[in-house]
């Protein structure tokens, strides 16, 4: 997939982040400008996107895990839950797919 594409795509999907506004605008004037072809130009911007993506993701990771294991303390210490075979709390953690460590998809 060429540079600019998943440049674009990734500038798209980041939106929302104060920490891709420069980016974005950047990038902007870069196909405003008609510099589309200069690639060099884009490479910092890939890569910029690639780091910022790269710290969402650790972040949202954290906050998952965070999460889950407070969660988890919150379950484990429910007299309800406790009554359960280890059996019947695997088989109700998996149906609800609560996991300790999600799946990332990753879209090209």
């Amino acid at each position: 997939m060429p540079v600019l594409v998943r440049l674009l795509s990734m500038v798209k999907h980041a939106q929302s982040l104060l920490e891709a506004e420069d980016i974005q605008k950047q990038v902007d004037a870069i196909r405003d400008e008609r510099r589309l072809l200069e690639h060099p130009i884009l490479f910092p911007h890939f890569i910029n996107m690639s780091h910022i993506r790269q710290q969402v993701l650790n972040q949202k990771h954290k906050t998952y895990t965070d999460t889950y294991e407070r969660e988890m303390k919150v379950l484990t210490e429910n007299e309800t839950w406790k009554r359960l075979s280890k059996d019947q709390q695997a088989e109700i953690l998996h149906e609800e797919q609560y996991r300790k460590n999600p799946r990332v998809i990753h879209r090209r």
